[in-house]
């Protein structure tokens, strides 16, 4: 027998759809909701060091094969190792760092990284807990890696609009690397197969760029001249800034390096006190 697929066996289980929502009906009108919201609860379910003791009745539920309304999430954040990562809220002990991420050279990602895994280069200045069962964003992205996962196909993962506008930004830099050459998309793919570009599309796991992503956005954009990015600017401006942005970060954290950026945490955060001290009438 054929095993079902992930999206046969999500069809299977919206069959049940109705069902489902009347349950979680039911539970919010039998509990009358004093100073909480319906939508805070239908989103609270506790995992991690916030289970609930087990009952008799979770035991014999399972035996029966009768799921608790709230047994599938918490089952599938424990499968995938969720309540473990590191994606919660961040505890600043050094005020460098807090003027860092206010002035956006440093962003929560990059002091330490979601799985905790690997400490970043600040790491030892600030701490990222992991996600508590009332964080609206862990439950909206476990949603959206679902319905990503239903509509998935085979094949290379796909690329995000701003990996697109980063690639442009890339073939930009290589075209006036070499202003006097006639700008090819074989050379400049070559070249994005070298350092500095290769270890950048390594780590967001893009893979390796071909002719055909090139070409993807040389034909939205035109050719790669000086108009190239201003043309792509006007088309999305909002994402444009913010890899732009992004970019400026980087090479700006290249070029100081962590005791730099330190030292220019420190100098702004000395500006940033000084501006809210009241001043002395003395």
């Amino acid at each position: 027998m054929t095993e079902k697929t992930f999206k046969q066996r999500v069809r299977d289980e919206a069959i049940h759809f109705e069902e489902v929502y009347a349950d979680f009906k039911n539970d919010i009108l039998a509990r009358g909701f004093a100073g909480q919201s319906a939508w805070e609860h239908l989103f609270f379910v506790p995992f991690g060091n916030l289970l609930p003791p087990e009952k008799p009745s979770d035991e014999a539920r399972r035996a029966l094969n009768v799921p608790h309304r709230y047994d599938a999430a918490r089952r599938t954040i424990q499968n995938l190792g969720l309540d473990e990562l590191l994606v919660g809220p961040l505890l600043k002990n050094d005020l460098r760092i807090s003027a860092l991420l206010e002035i956006g050279l440093l962003t929560p990602d990059e002091t330490v990284p979601p799985s905790g895994k690997h400490d970043g280069e600040f790491g030892r200045l600030v701490k990222r807990l992991k996600a508590v069962p009332d964080d609206p964003i862990f439950w909206r992205a476990l949603l959206e890696v679902f319905c990503r996962a239903f509509i998935s196909t085979p094949g290379q993962r796909t690329w995000k609009l701003e990996d697109y506008i980063e690639l442009a930004f890339d073939l930009d830099e290589i075209r006036r690397e070499s202003p006097a050459a006639r700008w090819k998309a074989k050379s400049a793919k070559e070249k994005l197969r070298r350092r500095p570009y290769v270890e950048r599309y390594k780590k967001e796991k893009l893979g390796i760029v071909g002719e055909d992503r090139i070409r993807r956005i040389t034909d939205l954009i035109g050719p790669m001249d000086d108009g190239a990015l201003e043309r792509l600017k006007k088309l999305f401006p909002e994402p444009f800034f913010e890899v732009d942005d992004r970019r400026w970060r980087r090479q700006t954290k290249d070029s100081h390096g962590a005791v730099g950026l330190l030292d220019i945490g420190e100098t702004v955060g000395d500006a940033l006190t000084a501006v809210t001290e009241p001043e002395d009438d003395g």
